[in-house]
């Protein structure tokens, strides 16, 4: 390639690279909002499309975003589609003084501005309204925009971009995020029980049964990232090192022991 066609696929990737780590930004501030562990798999985030939000630039790091904040799919939407409604507001503390007897009404042309404007406004910080046959110019502090999802949903914005969450658990989403807790603490006590990074182990479970029933369903997954070679009920488990822990309103307990191979 030209050193011009270089220049311009670094572009390219750092614009898709920017987007990804806008997305997952949002999206982990989403879950945070709503006190949803990362390590629970949600079904999928909606992204608004637009200007400098291509469908196609997210869809080229859409692997990346989903590893990052844990969702099965990125859907597209086109600006305030059923799912994300954004309503916009002028600054009225900004503006007021600066505009006087223009301010009623711009704050009506702003509160009806058609999502091309808002689109243009999002990706260019400025907006210039015509207002009883004089021109006013807006920036980035002038017009609040606001963004709501519809039940089920969470909705949040950043640098232009607008995603929204779904955070509707299925049983099985559910069960995986148990499966992905039970991973997590066995691999802490492997830490804290001093194995070694090889060490193949036993794991003896006791669970309420929710998480026994995720345990199940997910063994083979949990074994193989564990290294373990068995994973047992039993009523007291035993091993190198026990504990017991409190995941949402669920209980489990679990033990450790290093198996000599």
């Amino acid at each position: 390639p030209t050193p011009g066609e270089a220049g311009a696929a670094d572009r390219d990737l750092d614009h898709r690279m920017d987007l990804a780590r806008t997305i997952s930004s949002i999206t982990l501030g989403l879950r945070n909002s709503c006190g949803i562990n990362v390590r629970q798999p949600l079904a999928r985030i909606l992204v608004v499309t637009g200007v400098g939000v291509e469908r196609e630039a997210v869809a080229a790091v859409a692997d990346i975003i989903c590893d990052e904040v844990n969702v099965k799919g990125i859907e597209f939407v086109e600006g305030s589609s059923g799912v994300v409604s954004r309503t916009t507001k002028a600054n009225f503390k900004q503006l007021g003084k600066r505009l006087g007897a223009l301010m009623k009404p711009v704050a009506a042309a702003v509160s009806t501005l058609d999502d091309e404007s808002v689109d243009r406004f999002l990706a260019t910080g400025s907006l210039a309204l015509d207002v009883d046959g004089q021109t006013v110019e807006l920036g980035p502090d002038d017009i609040e925009i606001s963004s709501e999802g519809i039940a089920g949903w969470l909705v949040g914005q950043e640098s232009g971009v607008t995603v929204a969450l779904d955070v509707a658990r299925t049983p099985d989403l559910v069960a995986e995020g148990l499966a992905r807790e039970a991973v997590n603490r066995i691999q802490n006590m492997r830490k804290a029980a001093d194995f070694e990074v090889t060490d193949r182990i036993r794991i003896e479970f006791a669970a309420s049964p929710l998480i026994e029933s995720a345990i199940g369903q997910f063994a083979a997954w949990i074994r193989n990232e564990t290294l373990a070679v068995e994973l047992v009920r039993a009523d007291r488990p035993s091993g190198d090192r026990s504990e017991t822990f409190d995941i949402d309103s669920e209980q489990m307990t679990l033990a450790v022991r290093r198996v000599k191979t």
